[in-house]
């Protein structure tokens, strides 16, 4: 397995979206089916994510039945956005309910002779994930949101190639699929 490779495959989920809210939505692949159908589910996907839950409790089902919602309302928003119509509105309340009890605390720092801001959210991992999605719609650009050309692939990604043209989740997955049936094509 290469490097890339390893790191969009982490513990068995996928993170190729660029975005941590991306990631979320992407737990649930067409192609693989439900990652995070039980507490233990979501509690890989949070380590496998970077997401410190020390001194938390465990997920218990209601917090994978919170988890469904969320990714609900984020894919019901995905949607809107990638078609340029209007977020569901109770897709934007249901990640509102999560930005309101993820507190961000930000700090002005002095260092190397200059200010900088740094910042840190509450290791909840649904305000994280809604932190994250309010964090890249203050500054997405809404040609870069997309679906991946592969045509069993269901993963969505944002681009942040130079031209905006990146077409798969992944080149050594999709692309590559893409590339080998090309190829036997030509014959």
């Amino acid at each position: 397995m290469s490097d890339q490779a390893a790191q969009e495959v982490r513990d068995g989920f996928l993170f190729l979206g660029g975005r941590l809210w991306l990631d979320f939505l992407n737990s649930a692949p067409a192609t693989m089916g439900e990652l995070i159908a039980r507490p233990d589910d979501l509690a890989r996907w949070a380590k496998a994510a970077g997401i410190d839950r020390a001194g938390r409790p465990a997920f218990a089902k209601e917090d994978v039945a919170a988890a469904h919602a969320l990714r609900g309302a984020l894919g019901g928003i995905y949607r809107a956005l990638s078609e340029g119509a209007a977020a569901p509105v109770r897709a934007i309340a249901e990640v509102n309910r999560h930005l309101a009890v993820a507190p961000r605390l930000r700090r002005v720092e002095s260092a190397k002779g200059s200010l900088q801001v740094s910042e840190s959210i509450d290791s909840d991992l649904f305000g994280r994930v809604a932190s994250d999605f309010a964090d890249f719609i203050a500054g997405f650009e809404p040609h870069r949101l997309r679906k991946c050309g592969g045509e069993e692939c269901s993963l969505v990604f944002y681009d942040t190639a130079r031209n905006a043209t990146r077409r798969w989740c992944s080149m050594a997955a999709c692309g590559n699929r893409h590339k080998v049936a090309r190829y036997r094509a030509r014959g």
